[in-house]
């Protein structure tokens, strides 16, 4: 998509806008980082959400205080609307998140004619469950722990005083839709011990399975990232969405603009989140200690039984394992 004469007009438009809405000057360094975003993004061009395009990127580095945000801001907004998409902004740290989404995007509205929605997004992790909550209530009645996760069952029953009847507190609040779900939305911090109990991830949550799915506060704001123009998330997030295959907890990748704010960030993000590693070294003391075991196990089977075989698999597998690990460890 070629950059249209309306979509420039815009982007002039808003910018000449925000100047005399602050009363400040032009940059030339803003003014020539507003150019090269929108004529990059306006050269993206695809194909049944394939990008037919070069897989360029575009860079821009400058230094504090040059006024980067308002410059992607007012470039991309335009632009991606105009192609249908969702802008997805994506930061490093919290601190950044929390002035684009509390000052930059409100302060942009303000002063511009543009007129946009936006709303930041958070993972499983930040909202309740309402399952894992009404099982900690049950278990705290019954003061059953056989069905409590293990990394709670030392702490079963030393909680502080009033634990119950802050989960109470909880469930009541979320049903009477004073509270959202949202860990950031309770008036007072909820301490981390507590707030495992009853949150989950998504190996956890069971989706449409679930009898809360209706009622889910994870799933009702991720309604509401489809409805706005512009989704301010954090490099984990994407990161994770994108090891889920996409559209998982964000828009869908051929659905969306991205930005990386605090880019230089990235590589070392998705390191975490994509790299494997094995400790080679102790995967083969462990094979030694397996044959060992086995070698033991050995003169009381009898010869010929299914058992004996069985074992006698396992011990040449083990071998054999060892022996590419070796190889591997040799070469690393």
């Amino acid at each position: 998509m070629a950059l249209t004469e309306d979509i420039k007009q815009q982007i002039q438009q808003g910018y000449r806008d925000v100047l005399a809405g602050k009363d400040v000057r032009a940059r030339y360094g803003q003014r020539l980082m507003i150019a090269e975003i929108a004529k990059y993004m306006g050269e993206i061009t695809e194909n049944d959400g394939q990008r037919t395009s070069p897989p360029a990127a575009c860079v821009v580095e400058a230094g504090t205080g040059t006024g980067k945000t308002l410059a992607y801001l007012i470039a991309a907004i335009p632009v991606a609307r105009a192609l249908g998409k969702t802008l997805v902004i994506s930061t490093a740290t919290v601190a950044l998140q929390d002035q684009i989404v509390l000052k930059d995007l409100p302060d942009l509205k303000k002063h511009s004619k543009m007129n946009f929605t936006w709303t930041l997004a958070k993972g499983r992790g930040r909202y309740l469950c309402m399952s894992r909550l009404e099982s900690r209530l049950h278990d705290e009645g019954n003061g059953d722990s056989d069905t409590m996760p293990l990394f709670l069952l030392d702490n079963h029953g030393t909680e502080e005083p009033g634990t119950r009847a802050f989960f109470e507190e909880m469930l009541a609040s979320y049903g009477s839709r004073k509270w959202d779900g949202d860990r950031d939305h309770w008036p007072e911090q909820i301490p981390d011990d507590v707030w495992r109990q009853v949150t989950t991830d998504h190996r956890q949550c069971t989706n449409r399975h679930c009898s809360y799915f209706d009622s889910c506060a994870f799933f009702d704001a991720r309604k509401d990232l489809d409805e706005v123009d512009i989704v301010v998330a954090n490099h984990d997030l994407v990161l994770a969405d994108l090891a889920l295959g996409g559209g998982a907890i964000l828009p869908e990748p051929e659905n969306a603009l991205f930005i990386f704010d605090e880019a230089h960030h990235l590589p070392d993000k998705a390191l975490n989140h994509f790299a494997a590693s094995v400790p080679l070294n102790s995967t083969r003391q462990w094979l030694k200690q397996l044959s060992q075991a086995l070698a033991k196990m050995q003169p009381y089977l009898p010869p010929a039984t299914q058992a004996a075989k069985t074992l006698d698999r396992i011990s040449t597998a083990s071998r054999d394992v060892d022996l590419v690990l070796a190889r591997v460890y040799e070469e690393a």
